[in-house]
């Protein structure tokens, strides 16, 4: 069986042909590695609650094992436990068999869109357009508005569930994009409020407020308005305004109680480069007042020119530690030492400078809350870093013309041009695109100082990542209904009934249950997945005492069998083409390499008082006719069963679909019934075929010298006795070959069924499958040999020599004058004979059908 996904509203299940075959390899569980058995047998409760046509299977399927049991009970809920859970786990079985065609991470998004196409339609808004789900011809007609919100109550639900589903595939196969669009489409939510994890640093003021930039919804990539949805398919031109709107905010700023940079005042004169002034700033008022332990005070070291017109004056100011416990209220002094003169007549003056004091985020203040974002998976808010020139005195004259800022980007620092800015953020290329194109300088201090702010590198540098934190702050939102909530009345229910939890009655109901309300999806960071999760309210409303509210849920959602769903395969001319040369191949070569056992046997049976032993027999034979003897009768063999194998074979597997199709859905609880009744049909129509090459060759063995060959054999035949002899036996045939099916059959088919269940592997692996093959055929030729012997021997009898005794009067005369003993001569040969012959019929059918 396969569940065909394309089909929205079809009335039965879809069959196909299983793609299972192990003699390529393909085995029922390679879809595990993809689709764990968690995900396997939740899509199976998820088919079995959303798709009518497995429901109906499902309700038929109870109706009828439990009317085939002599339990008196009503209702399929109350059926034995391990019925449905075998129930279950065939229809499991048959669930992984369809997820071969949907195997890998891209498989499993192809999945989920269809899924989603068949279940949760096409619309993915909060306000669904059913005219727009269905052909015009199919749109559904209500009875009243409380059945249109219930319909569209269950496409909810539906996506839900389908969300929960895929969440429990492992990475890299979970297709969690796909999961955030589709919870966003189920969310709609809001943003409700800015958390912020790190405040950054390296803000100046005067630079105004940093710009706050909330991701676009994630359902956005639902609507049209974006050129996209779920489905990955594209608008075009055809695009509209999306309905779903991005957040907005605003951020504050705040001191962060550091020093940001030491502004210049007066550069002073007469230093020496050698030993530059040593710089002291007044420790922060909480350490001196309140001796705070979180309070320190700054460190700085001042740089002088070396050489040229400034030489003796104060450089710069570099921050070595920027202090903590700040306030913007107090009074902060820089304090240089004097300059070391030597002679006075050469003179000196102290600089001077004053303490810009760092400012970090404060907060985000939501303006606009947006819509279409998803309550599940929290995200990210981006905030503008400061400026590259957050750290730079742009009212000292020196650092602008080393600057040289044009408004459009930096030219300093011996580089061409850095970039444009856009709500300053830099905009260049990357390394590799700077070297191929020759637009920037990598070797330009301003290159290097915005590649280590990239990079959150070192000190040293002019950039702000040089000494600054980037902002990170997680925008949470919040929706009236999301993943935990259930969308399907509770009403008159009661309790959720949770077997794979709490170990609770195994029936019908709890089987085909799904995740109550209170169970929903959480994002992990750190494994980048979704996870199924409990919150606090799916605690009290549910026997699920052990769950943790917020920790991952590890559930059992039932077996999965080793045996799918099956049901008779159409029977084209092509295919009983094919069972007929199948047949008639195994059979015909089997019987002519046996034709020497074949030969001793008849010999027994035609001359008992000549032939007495299988051992002496062949002795016997080898002395008069030598190897060639041993295969007398060998044409007609070959002939006589290549027609008759391949009829049976093929009439016995037209016969067995007949009667599979005439018994319905009972017809895999009586399997080996109808196939026994399919085999003894093809019997009756496969004696007529064989009584004429069984009468030549008995007569060929029999008598050596009757003729040249097995042409002239029945000429003669014909001649002497007409041509009913050849058909005269019939009636002997039937009553040796249809014994002789229903054992060979039904004790293959019954001990194959019983070592496949006892050994599953075997129905994996090709060579253990060949095993029982051959055990079975062992038994089967075994027991067919015993039940048809007697029969057999009134055939030899009659065909040895020209008679007009009939079956009757020869099988009466055999007990007459030998007994049973008459009757069971050659049993010896013909168990070894037929042990032999139906293990190579089945073992060569097996391998070549």
């Amino acid at each position: 069986m396969n569940m065909n996904m394309n089909v929205a509203h079809a009335n039965e299940i879809t069959w196909s042909p299983s793609p299972i075959n192990k003699r390529s390899g393909i085995t029922l569980n390679r879809a595990e590695n993809t689709y764990n058995l968690k995900f396997i047998t939740y899509l199976s409760r998820f088919l079995l609650s959303f798709d009518k046509e497995c429901q109906q299977w499902w309700n038929t399927r109870s109706k009828l094992a439990l009317a085939s049991s002599s339990s008196s009970l009503s209702s399929s809920e109350q059926m034995d436990a391990t019925t449905l859970a075998k129930q279950f786990g065939s229809f499991a079985a048959s669930v992984e068999i369809g997820l071969q065609e949907y195997e890998g991470s891209d498989g499993a998004k192809t999945l989920m869109k269809l899924l989603l196409g068949r279940y949760g339609l096409v619309s993915m808004g909060e306000d669904m357009d059913l005219s727009s789900s269905f052909p015009s011809s199919s749109t559904p007609v209500f009875k009243s508005k409380q059945d249109e919100e219930k319909f569209k109550n269950e496409i909810k639900e539906a996506k839900r569930q389908i969300a929960l589903l895929f969440s429990l595939l492992d990475v890299p196969y979970q297709p969690v994009e796909e999961i955030t669009k589709l919870l966003a489409s189920i969310d709609n939510a809001s943003i409700k409020k800015v958390v912020v994890v790190n405040h950054g640093g390296g803000y100046a003021p005067g630079y105004g407020v940093p710009a706050v930039s909330f991701p676009k919804p994630d359902a956005a990539a639902l609507d049209n308005g974006t050129g996209n949805n779920l489905n990955g398919d594209s608008d075009g031109d055809n695009k509209r305004k999306s309905k779903y709107e991005t957040a907005t905010g605003r951020a504050t700023l705040r001191p962060s109680g550091r020093i940001l940079r030491i502004d210049i005042r007066n550069r002073g004169f007469g230093y020496s480069y050698t030993k530059p002034p040593t710089v002291t700033i007044t420790p922060p008022l909480a350490l001196e007042a309140y001796n705070s332990p979180s309070a320190q005070a700054a460190t700085a070291k001042a740089f002088i020119f070396r050489d040229g017109v400034n030489k003796g004056r104060l450089e710069r100011v570099e921050v070595i530690f920027p202090g903590s416990g700040y306030d913007q209220n107090e009074m902060i002094k820089v304090q240089f030492s004097p300059p070391d003169v030597v002679r006075a007549e050469d003179g000196g003056m102290r600089c001077s400078a004053d303490v810009v004091l760092e400012y970090e985020l404060d907060e985000i203040q939501i303006i606009n809350p947006g819509s279409g974002y998803v309550k599940e998976r929290p995200t990210e808010v981006y905030v503008d870093p400061p400026p590259l020139t957050a750290r730079l005195d742009l009212n000292d004259p020196m650092v602008v013309k080393k600057l040289s800022f044009d408004g459009t980007g930096f030219s300093g620092f011996g580089g061409k041009k850095m970039g444009t800015h856009n709500n300053n953020k830099p905009t260049m290329k990357d390394e590799n695109e700077i070297n191929s194109t020759g637009v920037y300088d990598p070797s330009s201090l301003n290159t290097k100082a915005w590649k280590m702010a990239k990079a959150g590198g070192g000190g040293g540098c002019v950039g702000r990542a040089c000494y600054d934190e980037p902002v990170v702050a997680i925008a949470y939102p919040a929706a009236e209904v999301d993943s935990y909530s259930s969308f399907r009345s509770t009403k008159g229910g009661g309790k959720p009934q949770l077997p794979f939890w709490n170990g609770g009655p195994t029936d019908s109901s709890s089987l085909l249950s799904l995740l109550p309300g209170g169970i929903g999806l959480s994002y992990n960071d750190e494994l980048q997945k979704y996870e199924l999760v409990a919150n606090d309210q799916a605690i009290m409303n549910t026997d699920m005492m052990s769950i943790t509210p917020g920790e991952p849920i590890d559930a059992d959602f039932g077996p999965r069998g080793i045996s799918p769903i099956e049901r008779e395969r159409t029977l084209t001319p092509g295919i009983l083409t094919r069972f007929f040369f199948s047949g008639a191949l195994c059979s015909s070569a089997a019987h002519l390499l046996l034709t020497p056992l074949d030969v001793v046997k008849t010999s027994i049976q035609t001359n008992p008082k000549k032939y007495t032993g299988p051992i002496s027999t062949l002795n016997l034979l080898l002395e008069e006719n030598g190897v060639p003897g041993l295969f007398a009768g060998w044409v007609p063999t070959l002939i006589g069963f290549f027609i008759n194998g391949g009829i049976s074979f093929a009439l016995t597997e037209f016969w067995r679909s007949f009667y599979f199709d005439l018994a319905g859905d009972i017809a895999f609880d009586y399997e080996i019934p109808i196939i026994v009744a399919a085999a003894a049909t093809a019997a009756v129509f496969g004696s007529f075929t064989l009584a004429p090459s069984e009468a030549i060759r008995i007569r060929s063995v029999a008598q050596p010298d009757y003729a040249p060959n097995a042409l002239g054999v029945a000429t003669r035949m014909v001649s002497d006795e007409g041509i009913f002899t050849l058909f005269s036996a019939v009636p002997a045939f039937l009553l040796k070959e249809i014994p002789f099916c229903i054992a060979k059959f039904g004790v293959f088919d019954s001990t194959t069924a019983f070592l496949f269940e006892a050994y599953p592997a075997a129905r994996e692996d090709f060579q253990l499958s060949l095993y029982i093959t051959l055990i079975g055929g062992t038994l089967g030729g075994i027991a067919a040999a015993i039940v048809s012997n007697p029969a057999d021997a009134t055939v030899s009898a009659m065909k040895k020599a020209k008679s007009d005794d009939g079956p009757i009067t020869t099988f009466l005369y055999l007990f007459r004058t030998g007994g049973i003993r008459a009757l069971t001569r050659g049993l010896g040969v013909r168990m070894g004979f037929y042990t032999i012959l139906v293990a190579l019929q089945f073992l060569v059918y097996d391998a070549i059908r």
